[in-house]
């Protein structure tokens, strides 16, 4: 998936993929990427995989647009489809325990 981070935005909060490797591409401007604790900046052109089980999260101070992708990629896009439509957090994160928890 593409994400376009506004300036001064994060991805959410702390959270762990239990059964999916998450890989970030930076299309254009900046991201920090902060895994098990250890930050790390992001560039244009740049790329990371965050491992299953891992806990993350990260923000951007300028923006940017991410390339984002989940391997397997489970039930991810159904998550986020309801996650944007409405649905209460607490009740997705109950039913998609494999894509997604909170530390």
């Amino acid at each position: 998936m593409e994400d376009e981070v506004p300036a001064g935005a994060g991805r959410g909060r702390e959270h762990v993929h239990p059964s999916q490797t998450e890989a970030f591409e930076v299309v254009s401007g900046s991201y920090t990427l902060v895994v098990d604790g250890e930050q790390r900046e992001l560039s244009t052109g740049d790329a990371a995989e965050v491992a299953p089980g891992s806990v993350h999260n990260g923000w951007t101070d300028g923006g940017a647009v991410l390339r984002i992708t989940f391997t397997p990629a489970l039930r991810w896009q159904e998550f986020v489809r309801r996650l944007f439509a409405g649905e209460p957090a607490a009740r997705l994160l109950h039913h998609f325990r494999d894509e997604i928890r909170l530390p």
